[in-house]
């Protein structure tokens, strides 16, 4: 059998959370993400999801031809990337709740009802943790907004209640590891300070 393969470098996340912020946020402080009770500071958890969350990615090369070069492709010319998360929330928290106002207005009647009213679009940031054990990873985009206008699915009196949310990232969707994996040495890597700069060493 192949010596390559390496079962505990592999994850089979068991756990997951998703975190809303406000639109541009900074990168939120990671420290403890692994654990249950991680709770971002200035960032609201959406609570239940009933099958965890999706992620996938379009950008199509599309190869560009002229007559006298037969050979290959002239050029490729790509189509910007554009990543979208899927998930189905369950829970009435308040992220949830923001995220299907789509920035309208939340109102309170005096017979004590709360009516939401939908706005046209809002934009705003996204953590996702997932979990195995003590092991952690996590997508964070600082400005997503919703792709869609949130669906309710069905009432009938079997299907948890909730709005399913297809999210697109308007800046790129970052995949972070809680730690440096051991295929990569200290070469590998750029050092950063806690917003994201090189960190220079004479």
């Amino acid at each position: 059998m192949s010596t390559n393969a390496s079962p505990e470098s592999a994850f089979l996340w068991l756990d997951c959370d998703a975190y809303r912020g406000v639109a541009g946020a900074q990168r939120p402080d990671l420290t403890g993400m692994e654990d249950e009770d991680f709770a971002p500071a200035g960032f609201d958890a959406f609570g239940g999801m009933e099958t965890g969350f999706s992620i996938s990615a379009e950008g199509a090369a599309t190869p560009k031809q002229v007559m006298n070069h037969r050979d290959a492709p002239y050029k490729v010319g790509r189509a910007p990337r554009v990543s979208t998360i899927t998930f189905k929330n369950v829970d009435t928290s308040k992220a949830y709740l923001d995220t299907i106002t789509e920035g309208g207005e939340i109102l309170e009647f005096p017979d004590g009802t709360v009516e939401i009213r939908r706005g046209n679009s809002e934009e705003f940031s996204l953590l996702l943790v997932a979990r195995e054990g003590d092991k952690a990873g996590a997508y964070w985009s600082p400005r997503v907004t919703l792709s869609t206008p949130p669906a309710e699915g069905a009432v009938d009196g079997d299907t948890l209640a909730g709005s399913e949310f297809s999210i697109v990232a308007l800046e790129p969707l970052r995949k972070i590891f809680g730690e440096r994996p051991a295929a990569l040495t200290t070469a590998d890597v750029v050092k950063v300070s806690a917003d994201g700069t090189p960190i220079v060493t004479p």
